[in-house]
């Protein structure tokens, strides 16, 4: 299969932790496909060392499939990363991660993504879509007017990992901006909601926080949809994540779910050794049902 997987990970504690858990994961669920990761930071040293001292360096080392480490700068020069903002440079480096890329597609995970079936990303087909956008509202509204003028509502992929990007629609997004610098500028830019109705939209998702930067992935999907003359919406059975987003959510059976999701927040909530215990539960009632279900084919 022609792909790879590309996680971006910055300076955080819980957020190395997760980045550790997600390889031992795809060890444990025996991935077969390259992974690479890039540190989003300008200076990455302290990143390295903390990353060694994990030993995450070692767990890489003995991965049974292709892995690579890349900092922020061998992707993309530093002067076209955002100077204050690393969530818009996070998104801009997802965008760029092809450039590296031996494969003709890649998939984007976050730290946050850890395995719990067999080969998961090997399986991976792209989401459903969402009649309407459920944030960033202001870059979705921008971008169906640049490439769908006269449009409002254009459905579209849901704004979450594990996300499937082909090399090919990056290469011709980027090209549609004609220059570089046009291409990065619209990539740093900050975009509000112009209409009553994403107006009202942002207003209640956001009452506190408005999300103004772009959505690599709304950014990419709608231009997907109007190069790709072959586009579909669904090309195969949808992944099933388990959001362990409160302690509900940690009594539920993986059942059939390729992933979990903890945010950095929540593992900081709970404390290391009890997201350890949290996170080897579940991966090994996962490994669990993996193994039931062979025996049953």
């Amino acid at each position: 299969m022609n792909r790879d997987i590309w996680t971006i990970v910055f300076n955080d504690d819980e957020e190395l932790f997760l980045l550790k858990n997600q390889i031992q994961s795809l060890i444990t669920f025996e991935n077969t496909l390259p992974y690479s990761i890039i540190i989003n930071e300008i200076d990455c040293t302290a990143t390295r060392e903390k990353m060694r001292s994990a030993e995450i360096f070692d767990l890489l080392e003995s991965a049974p499939f292709e892995t690579n480490v890349y900092d922020a700068g061998q992707i993309v020069s530093y002067t076209e990363l955002h100077k204050s903002q690393s969530y818009i440079n996070q998104q801009i480096l997802k965008l760029h991660a092809h450039k590296r890329s031996k494969c003709d597609e890649q998939v984007i995970l976050d730290a946050k993504n850890v395995a719990l079936s067999y080969r998961p990303i090997e399986n991976f087909h792209p989401k459903r879509h969402i009649q309407q956008p459920n944030n960033f509202f202001g870059c979705y509204e921008h971008f169906v007017q640049r490439w769908y003028p006269g449009q409002k509502l254009i459905p579209i992929r849901p704004p979450s990992t594990p996300y499937l990007f082909k090399k090919e629609i990056l290469e011709a997004l980027e090209a549609d901006f004609y220059t570089r610098e046009n291409y990065i500028m619209h990539l740093q830019e900050f975009y509000h909601p112009r209409s009553k109705y994403f107006k009202k939209l942002d207003k209640r998702v956001n009452p506190r926080l408005k999300v103004q930067c772009i959505s690599e992935f709304f950014i990419y999907n709608l231009f997907e949809q109007k190069y790709d003359s072959d586009y579909q919406e669904l090309t195969g059975p949808p992944m099933h994540i388990l959001w362990l987003t409160n302690p509900l959510d940690d009594e539920k059976e993986p059942e059939a779910a390729s992933f979990l999701s903890l945010h950095r927040k929540r593992v900081k909530n709970l404390g290391i050794k009890k997201a350890q215990l949290l996170i080897d539960r579940k991966i090994k009632e996962g490994n669990k049902n993996e193994k039931g279900a062979k025996t049953l084919t």
